[in-house]
């Protein structure tokens, strides 16, 4: 197994949306669930062909490329099995819809996340070897790796906004609820990707960070962009 160091990209992009991965290797080891609780094999038959593993030369780091993962459980496990590996710090990518003047932007740093889908990585027995029944889920997002995203995006010419992730019941359709958070709140981005992971890094101990991608015809150097993050 190839030292990983302790930083992995671990992202859910729909329809392959562009991104250069010149630079990266598909790595050649299996990786699997180890000791895991619920044990949702995620790496397994059907869902192996769900998942794409790179390794960065040089560069010890990881990305998870996930198609169309469908719960939040696959979220939480791919982290957990990550955290087994010793990764430590996580930069989660998705996609999503952009609201409001979001629309001019590539995508959204995610400062923070409303959650009104009624679901949740943590619901179910705790595995008390990640960590605490009841966490503190303050500061959510780190800064630190807040301000390396923004820092990468201006040096990649990728155009980000930031603000608050609205984790909605329905992505194509919006409740009376999710209108009115809307309404009151900074929310730059709907999706239901990036809060699982962030939720089961935080659970961790582990440091993370998310972005939201907006637009399908993207061409972003995504192997600078994120060694810019992790350098």
């Amino acid at each position: 197994m190839p030292q990983v160091n302790h930083n992995i990209i671990f992202g859910r992009i729909k329809n392959q949306v562009g991104f250069n991965l010149n630079g990266a290797v598909i790595t050649t080891y299996p990786l699997n669930p180890i000791d895991l609780k619920d044990n949702v094999n995620i790496f397994d038959t059907p869902y192996d062909q769900n998942f794409e593993v790179y390794e960065f030369s040089n560069c010890g780091i990881l990305l998870f490329y996930l198609k169309n993962i469908p719960n939040t459980k696959f979220w939480r496990e791919a982290v957990r099995t990550s955290i087994k590996l010793g990764i430590e710090n996580f930069l989660f990518i998705g996609s999503g819809k952009p609201i409001g003047e979001s629309f001019r932007f590539d995508g959204s740093i995610i400062l923070d996340h409303v959650n009104l889908s009624g679901d949740n990585p943590l619901i179910g027995e705790n595995d008390s070897s990640f960590g605490v029944r009841f966490p503190d889920m303050s500061n959510l997002y780190d800064s630190e790796l807040i301000r390396r995203i923004r820092k990468a995006s201006l040096s990649t010419g990728t155009h980000l906004t930031e603000g608050l992730l609205l984790v909605p019941l329905k992505v194509e359709q919006r409740t009376e609820l999710e209108e009115k958070v809307i309404d009151n709140g900074n929310i730059t981005a709907i999706s239901k990707d990036v809060y699982a992971g962030a939720i089961s890094a935080k659970h961790a101990c582990c440091k993370s960070a998310g972005v939201v991608f907006f637009r399908e015809d993207l061409d972003i150097d995504i192997f600078n962009f994120i060694r810019g993050i992790f350098a």
